[in-house]
């Protein structure tokens, strides 16, 4: 700009002069354009401190929960499942109701202690294979006539046991953390009515796969942040060994297998520097002779660590030693 407030033309725009219009509009659209960057940036910043936080704790429950899972489905529908964990994220509330695909059965389950709910969402797939499975119907039904019709009373409640079983599971894996005291509060076909969280709640998501034979489907297990408010410095342990109650079932275990280990223990009478001259000299009937007279302590050792002293004895025809 020069003294007199007129616009010096860029290099490579000589001639090309710009109203005093166009300059209003164009700082107005820049001014404009750092403030939504600004307001963008702060807005992902605060989403991803909001969800980013690991939880080391609960992968290993969520873990131990499909482990446990392929022993009751199995006896549940008296079927050869295969239970895998497909993948666990983090995601909004809103956004996780908005990408389930009607019809599903979206189990409403309430924590009594922790304060706080989650949901199973089942996927249709899963709920046909499940009635096929425990009703004896065709492997993979008639998929036509099913599609665009409301579950039955018999599906609802098939399901419903299904997740009571579950739920028992998932109690049993959160055990070392806490009692959560889950129970199932009713169950919902329409996405909109799950209303477990505020749609910009954080949320971690676990997608639990059912393989039966040739029919199968998902489960969404949904854990709003506030559910764990009350857990949240255990989960948030980098390992869970560093928790100070650890697992006493394994420690135990450890300690009886220990403690039943046989080890080798060597008496030693004396020790006595001998010269490798000598020792390739030794022939049948070399004598070496001991400092060690007959009330000399003895050595006790295990490996190469002095354990023990004690003193020779005899009891009958066997030597023994006695420990000082």
């Amino acid at each position: 700009m020069t003294g007199g407030g007129v616009a010096e033309p860029a290099e490579g725009t000589v001639g090309a002069v710009l109203t005093q219009q166009e300059v209003a509009d164009l700082l107005e659209g820049r001014q404009q354009l750092q403030s939504d960057g600004i307001k963008g940036y702060l807005q992902k910043l605060s989403q991803q401190n909001s969800i980013s936080g690991r939880l080391p704790v609960l992968d290993i429950i969520v873990d131990r929960f499909v482990r446990a899972l392929n022993t009751t489905m199995r006896n549940f529908t008296s079927e050869n499942v295969d239970i895998s964990l497909d993948n666990m994220y983090n995601a909004r509330f809103g956004d996780v109701i908005s990408s389930l695909e009607p019809p599903v059965m979206i189990g409403l389950v309430r924590s009594s202690a922790w304060r706080g709910m989650a949901l199973f969402c089942v996927e249709s797939q899963l709920i046909y294979a499940v009635v096929d499975v425990l009703l004896g119907g065709r492997r993979g039904g008639d998929r036509d006539s099913l599609e665009g019709r409301s579950f039955t009373s018999i599906e609802r409640r098939l399901i419903r046991r299904m997740l009571g079983t579950m739920l028992a599971d998932l109690e049993v894996a959160f055990a070392p953390v806490g009692a959560p005291e889950f129970s199932l509060e009713g169950i919902e076909t329409n996405p909109r009515f799950a209303r477990a969280a505020r749609p910009d709640t954080p949320t971690i998501v676990s997608v639990i796969r059912f393989y039966m034979e040739d029919r199968g489907g998902k489960i969404l297990i949904v854990f709003p942040a506030p559910l764990f408010h009350e857990v949240r410095d255990v989960l948030s342990q980098p390992f869970y060994g560093d928790s100070a109650d650890g697992d006493i079932g394994w420690t135990n275990q450890v300690n009886s297998q220990t403690m039943i280990t046989k080890v080798g223990v060597e008496v030693v009478l004396d020790t006595i520097p001998v010269s490798l001259a000598e020792v390739m000299g030794w022939a049948p009937g070399s004598q070496l002779h001991l400092n060690a007279t007959r009330s000399s302590p003895v050595d006790l050792k295990i490996g190469t660590k002095i354990v023990a002293r004690g003193e020779l004895g005899r009891n009958g025809t066997q030597l023994v030693v006695r420990l000082l």
